[in-house]
């Protein structure tokens, strides 16, 4: 419970102190237009996140940095493993959807609305083996992300280049209904018109009536050539944003585990409720260039944690544990290799402490919305005797269409 009240206070904070409106301007929003939906905003530089996959623990997974909020993921994570049949992750941001769709214009408005945005639901399960014993284990997770810097958001910097960007100024004044012309003013000692006479009706102006007003309608090759320069102004802003896919950012989660023996002969027990703060800091990339390093630092904060060698036992001990991962990368917009360290405890293992207390990886995008995620390295028994050689393959594919 206190773990969640911090993690709200936590957005709460944030909003508080970032929450100034980014995008302030008496123009017309171009996000405001129907044509702009959260799919046109996607960007695949990072392998999607499922947060509660991380929450599980046991087999070395990897701590879960929120990299890229997509509007749904399926993950398979621990693939080859002994103990990963049947397990799967899945995460929904409900605002990115076509289920509870959150206004572009709002969420590059105000920073709140990024984070609510950005607000992800996941889910978890699967089995594994403790001990010689089988269990089951789910996880739930929510966690939201922001970018520090408002031009590493595409909605954002899409939404400022209408005021800063010549072309795309352009493309808004296109937009825009000619307004008819000020009537000029009479010239000085020049007769007025005779007053209708009372009760008389004005004639309705008509096409047909001589100096009448007609609306004003943008021929259709005006139109065309308005929509192609919208779409080339979308496809500059994101191409120049995407191509920095190590863009700096703050994430929050929190989330809440259970596991319990196959057999039922113990009733289902806490895996452990974990809130966790990442930074990652990206320099190097540019829009020229999209090679770059990243430097990632996560905390994460358990409570009620069980010592993994009792979970078969008659009592199951408990424990609060923090973890401190840091993680270095290199690469690009496409692949990315990496060393991870951590400072997990060699005794009484718990979840957390079964990340990897160093290692190796690669992330490598197969195809547009699927990512590989390949991880070896050291880590603690489960019985805290000696460390251990661990493999994680994972992988995690975003369908590009909204729900």
């Amino acid at each position: 419970m206190k773990l969640a009240l911090l993690f709200a206070a936590g957005i709460l904070a944030c909003t508080c102190a970032i929450g100034q409106e980014a995008v302030k301007d008496d123009d017309p929003k171009p996000l405001t237009d129907k044509k702009y939906e959260w799919k046109d905003f996607l960007t695949d530089t990072t392998t999607g996140s499922v947060s509660a996959s991380g929450m599980l623990g046991i087999s070395g997974e990897n701590v879960t940095s929120i990299e890229n909020v997509r509007s749904l993921v399926v993950a398979l994570p621990s693939l080859g493993s002994s103990d990963s049949d049947q397990t799967i992750g899945l995460s929904i941001t409900p605002a990115r959807t076509g289920i509870t769709p959150m206004n572009l214009q709002s969420y590059a408005d105000s920073f709140a609305m990024r984070l609510l945005g950005s607000l992800t639901l996941s889910y978890a399960r699967g089995p594994t083996e403790i001990e010689g014993v089988e269990f089951d284990r789910e996880a739930y997770a929510v966690d939201t992300n922001a970018f520090f810097d408002d031009d590493d958001d595409v909605v954002v910097a899409y939404a400022k280049a209408f005021k800063t960007d010549p072309a795309c100024r352009e493309i808004l004044q296109s937009e825009r209904p000619s307004a008819a012309p000020p009537a000029a003013d009479p010239p000085p000692n020049a007769p007025m018109a005779p007053a209708a006479p009372t009760g008389a009706v004005a004639p309705a102006e008509t096409e047909e009536t001589p100096g009448a007003a007609r609306p004003a309608e943008a021929p259709d090759e005006l139109a065309a050539a308005v929509k192609k320069r919208a779409a080339a102004c979308k496809e500059k802003i994101t191409k120049a944003v995407t191509s920095r896919w190590n863009r700096s950012r703050l994430s929050l989660s929190y989330g809440d585990a259970r596991i319990r023996i196959k057999d039922n002969s113990k009733s289902r027990e806490s895996l452990g409720r974990t809130l966790a703060v990442s930074v990652v800091y990206g320099f190097g990339s540019s829009k020229e260039n999209s090679g770059g390093f990243a430097v990632t630092a996560n905390y994460r904060r358990t409570e009620k944690e069980p010592v993994l060698n009792t979970l078969a036992t008659a009592q199951t001990v408990f424990k609060d544990s923090s973890l401190l991962v840091a993680q270095l990368k290199f690469g690009n917009d496409t692949s990315r290799v990496f060393a991870e360290f951590s400072d997990a405890r060699s005794h009484d293992i718990t979840a957390s402490q079964r990340a990897f207390k160093r290692a190796l990886g690669i992330d490598f995008r197969a195809f547009e919305g699927t990512w590989l995620n390949i991880r070896i390295g050291k880590q603690r028994r489960i019985d805290g005797t000696d460390d251990e050689t661990g493999s994680l393959l994972s992988i995690t594919y975003s369908p590009k269409a909204l729900l």
